[in-house]
């Protein structure tokens, strides 16, 4: 609190600390553990940090010494290794190797051998004093920790052991006390009141792994492991039959079936499949565009058969099917929607025989070298009617068209296509193009309705 005139005010200091009553939360034990371990691992590890610093020094007063007489310089103008807070310094920042080796290249040019001063700090304080600090702070932090778990598994055992004499029961003679099993059904039906504990088969599951023997009781041996017992995460499911199976069980269930279940659940299908990928990427590489349709269809094959054999739910629980699955679907895309039809191909091959294709800036590179070499040369327009004096009535107007109106030609491939062309393109070698009722194989010079998307730009 203090006074400003007539007005009190107040500096509130708690809100800083606020943050500190994260750790006094239960479910963060795990934090104030760590922090108390590292709180005593520092108090351990004192002694080792000050014989450090004191190695660190004792080079730092035999560089000041050795240097500050000899008229060494730094890069910058300063004096090197004048005073002791900066002969510290930078050693101090030579154990990091941050300024290694230019903090010693002023005393190495003036001599040679006082590189042997900064030579002996490396191997004294960074390859031996510093690995000592790091396996002294690693020992002592894993000694602390191992001392928290076993108090921690003390505190346990002795809380269930107060829980095993507060519930078990005569059995036989009154000499000795267990928990029999309705004691324990019980005990976990409360403990499902509280909150969803475990469902009544894992409590079952439980009592049978607590009494191996099947006595029907079980001692304070067996019952101290329970707390590691419901440690384990077990899942429940029920069984869920594949759709196929519940829609056709005849057909599912038959020895066709089963064999190809059994093939895709073996672990050579998947290392058939891999070596495929393998063998895809190589083709890649090589360029070889052929085997591109081939790899499609096995991959697609694989899916088809995973889904078979597992079902939608098993797929998808794996993140690799995931991804292989919109792997294929982008290969499939650029394979058959970003590649040109034989059209577009057609159509991209004759702008550029009439030479009026757009040129892109290797292009334009390339062909203004070509120019500069040749001196002689003529005008780039007039070189292209000259050059294809030889093409029939219809290309020489096409070509005198486009250089009067300064336009140029070229295919839009990155176009987002239409479903039916893109399905057109796969099958657009099987279907016949009918003259006079005939059916007819499609010829390369023929001219059909579907074009592909041309693109103008004006010089």
């Amino acid at each position: 609190m203090y006074t400003n005139g007539n007005q009190q005010n107040a500096i509130r200091v708690s809100r800083v600390l606020r943050p500190i009553f994260v750790f006094s939360f239960t479910e963060n034990r795990q934090i104030r553990r760590g922090i108390i371990n590292i709180m005593y691992t520092v108090r351990k590890s004192v002694n080792v940090v000050f014989l450090l610093l004191i190695c660190i020094g004792m080079f730092a007063l035999l560089a000041m010494k050795l240097f500050q007489s000899r008229d060494i310089y730094n890069p910058d103008g300063s004096p090197y290794f004048t005073r002791l807070d900066e002969s510290f310094w930078r050693f101090y920042i030579l154990l990091t190797t941050a300024n290694n080796p230019d903090v010693m290249m002023p005393a190495y040019d003036k001599d040679n051998w006082f590189a042997l001063l900064f030579v002996s700090f490396m191997i004294v304080c960074y390859f031996i004093l510093n690995n000592i600090l790091l396996a002294v702070v690693y020992q002592n932090y894993r000694s602390r920790l191992r001392t928290s778990i076993k108090n921690s598994v003390k505190n346990r055992r002795k809380l269930l052991r107060k829980a095993y004499d507060a519930i078990k029961t005569s059995c036989g003679d009154n000499r000795h006390q267990y928990i029999v099993r309705e004691t324990w059904l019980k005990l976990m039906d409360k403990l499902n009141k509280i909150s969803k504990f475990r469902g009544e088969t894992q409590i079952h599951l439980l009592w049978n792994v607590l009494d191996q023997n099947n006595k029907g009781y079980i001692g304070i041996s067996s019952f101290l492991q329970v707390a590691e017992l419901l440690n384990v995460q077990v899942l429940e499911s029920k069984d869920q039959f594949h759709y196929l199976h519940r829609r056709f069980p005849k057909c599912y269930e038959s020895k066709i079936s089963k064999l190809i279940q059994k093939i895709v659940k073996h672990k050579f299908f998947d290392y058939f499949f891999d070596i495929a990928i393998l063998a895809n990427v190589v083709m890649i590489a090589l360029d070889i565009q052929v085997t591109e349709i081939f790899f499609l269809t096995l991959f697609n094959l694989e899916i088809v058969l995973k889904l078979y054999t597992l079902g939608i739910r098993k797929f998808v629980r794996k993140t690799w099917n995931i991804i292989f699955v919109a792997f294929v679907i982008d290969a499939f895309m650029i394979e058959f929607n970003l590649n040109g039809s034989k059209y577009e191909n057609a159509m991209e091959d004759k702008i550029k025989k009439l030479g009026i294709a757009e040129c892109s800036d290797s292009l334009k590179k390339e062909k203004n070298n070509q120019t500069a070499k040749n001196d002689d040369a003529i005008d780039q327009p007039n070189a292209i009617d000259i050059r294809y004096d030889n093409d029939n009535q219809v290309d020489v107007v096409t070509r005198q068209s486009a250089n009067q109106s300064n336009i140029k030609l070229g295919i839009e491939r990155n176009k987002r296509k239409k479903v039916e062309i893109t399905l057109q393109k796969m099958f657009e070698d099987e279907q016949p193009v009918k003259v006079n009722n005939e059916d007819t194989d499609i010829d390369n010079d023929n001219t059909l309705d579907t074009r592909p998307v041309v693109t103008f730009s004006s010089v």
